[in-house]
């Protein structure tokens, strides 16, 4: 749409006021979440795909992940190496599934002569997690508290020469809890 700089820059803070504050139905819609972790070789973008939650309901959070330009992290599936992983810190107010990752991509490793699975483009691991339809957790959920789920990403970066150290990078979803 073409308009004039003005009209874009209104338009643009509209957008934003009703991604912010919900439609014009005024359903709830949960703590706004955007966190954006950026280290020496990954960009990480920490969202839950289900900003809102009931006890006893399961809901997906989500790593948005892109590697550095020639950077790679290993597969969970490539032996033998330190792959990239994803642990939620325990809690009594939800039960975790594992973490989902995509298909990752076949890598020749030159100095090494030797095929490795990786993840070197943009991709994105799903946490599952089943809440709790514990008193505490209800009583929370009555009084529209915020559930905060905790954990890290463990990762070991590498280009094409070396790998680097292998690291942990500490990520945290906030849930708003709301009743059935």
């Amino acid at each position: 749409m073409d308009l004039p700089f003005g009209a874009q820059s209104i338009a643009i803070a509209l957008s934003a006021v009703t991604i912010a504050l919900g439609t014009a139905d005024q359903t709830p819609r949960g703590p706004v979440q955007r966190n954006e972790l950026t280290t020496k070789y990954l960009k990480v973008l920490v969202t839950p795909l289900d900003r809102l939650a009931t006890p006893g309901s399961r809901i997906t959070l989500a790593l948005d992940i892109t590697p550095g330009p020639k950077i790679h992290v290993y597969a969970p599936e490539q032996q033998d190496y330190i792959p990239v992983s994803l642990k939620l810190d325990p809690s009594t107010d939800f039960k975790a599934s594992p973490a989902k990752f995509p298909p990752s991509q076949p890598l020749f490793l030159a100095p090494i002569n030797e095929t490795a699975r990786v993840y070197d483009k943009p991709f994105q691991i799903e946490q599952e997690i089943t809440l709790a339809r514990s008193a505490t957790l209800v009583k929370r959920a009555a009084s529209r508290d915020t559930l905060v789920v905790t954990g890290a990403l463990a990762y070991q970066a590498c280009d094409d020469r070396v790998c680097y150290r292998p690291d942990s990078l500490p990520v945290t979803w906030k849930i708003g809890l709301i009743e059935r």
